[in-house]
């Protein structure tokens, strides 16, 4: 088989450049949301974080550099506001962009947290994420 014949992979042309190698926290209660997630995040070259609750995002995201929190509304052990009250006392984290999904259509004041409502497709998020990253 020459060089010709050999498949070029999608990665090795630049298609993950943007995102190959940034971290994302995923903080996910539900496990079919959490697994559509992390393959679409894997799929895209990205480091995944993952985690179930508001407490271990908090205490992760302040042991790692993370480039994006990818996070449910309601976690298991705190709303979403109280997580995002959580980094706001951490300088580090003020400007780290989050992605909070929700069933509420309702916006969320904040300037680098980005609401996906439910249902969304995956593109959707794909989207978001190469725009944040």
């Amino acid at each position: 088989m020459s060089d010709e014949d050999v498949p070029v992979s999608k990665q090795s042309v630049g298609e993950n450049a943007v995102t190959n190698e940034k971290v994302v926290v995923v903080a996910l209660p539900v496990q079919e949301e959490r697994e559509a997630v992390v393959s679409l995040l894997e799929e895209m070259g990205l480091q995944v974080h993952l985690l179930t609750s508001g407490k271990q995002a908090l205490i992760t995201l302040e042991d790692i550099v993370c480039d994006c929190l990818v996070m449910d509304m309601q976690l298991g052990d705190m709303h979403a506001w109280e997580l995002l009250g959580g980094l706001r006392e951490i300088v580090d984290l003020r400007r780290l962009p989050v992605i909070v999904i929700t069933n509420e259509q309702s916006p969320i004041p904040l300037n680098n947290v980005i609401p996906l409502v439910r249902p969304f497709a995956v593109a959707r998020l794909k989207t978001l994420l190469n725009r944040i990253l």
